[in-house]
């Protein structure tokens, strides 16, 4: 178990913040470490809402009640960023980028599409792509002390029984390979494969119950 003092004066940089782990995971953080700094969030433009009206309207949420209640000003303790995980460098600027880099201590990457139906080429570039331009990035923080990654509980439905292990893929596969794949097969043809796995894996999960 963590010590709270893994926490002083630490800089945290939450991605998918705005989604439902993200908000849970915020508000703990605030509420229950007074001795963090600041936390980064990262915002993107949404259905013609701006990231500063986003931002608002985020900080407005009923999960942060007791906060606006009880200690009001540890929510100035949330910094938004505009960008998007769907984008090379997320889509910061050149300033952002660099506060991030010479900043930060603690990373939580919880920025995700969950959704069962995604396009193929969608789940790679925000699940994979992200992550590994994520992970760079973190090369060039040297005052990162963790990478936590937030993952989902479905990514083996092929067995029965799931350990809190990493697993093989089944077949082996080089996650390079399935990201240069992304890139050239057309998406008439990834569609039509999508749909392919989802009958194989809804068959296994049959057999296997």
């Amino acid at each position: 178990m963590l010590q709270k003092d893994f926490y002083d004066d630490a800089v945290i940089f939450v991605t998918g913040a705005t989604g439902f782990v993200g908000k849970t995971l915020l508000e703990k953080l605030l509420w229950s470490f007074p001795q963090v700094r600041c936390i980064y969030i990262l915002i993107r433009e949404k259905n013609g809402k701006s990231v500063n009206a986003r931002f608002h309207e985020f900080q407005q949420h009923k999960i942060f009640e007791r906060i606006r209640l009880n200690v009001p000003k540890r929510l100035e303790k949330l910094v938004c960023l505009k960008g998007n995980i769907e984008s090379d460098d997320f889509g910061l600027s050149n300033t952002d980028k660099k506060i991030l880099c010479t900043q930060v201590n603690v990373i939580f990457h919880s920025a995700a599409t969950v959704r069962f139906n995604e396009r193929l080429k969608v789940a790679a570039q925000v699940n994979a792509i992200g992550t590994w331009h994520l992970l760079e990035l973190c090369k060039q923080m040297p005052q990162l002390k963790s990478f936590v990654y937030v993952s989902t509980a479905y990514c083996n439905p092929g067995r029965k029984f799931v350990d809190e292990m990493i697993y093989p893929t089944l077949p082996p596969v080089n996650w390079k390979d399935f990201v240069n794949c992304t890139k050239r097969i057309p998406d008439a043809y990834f569609n039509s494969l999508a749909n392919y796995i989802k009958v194989k894996v809804i068959d296994m999960y049959l057999k296997l119950n």
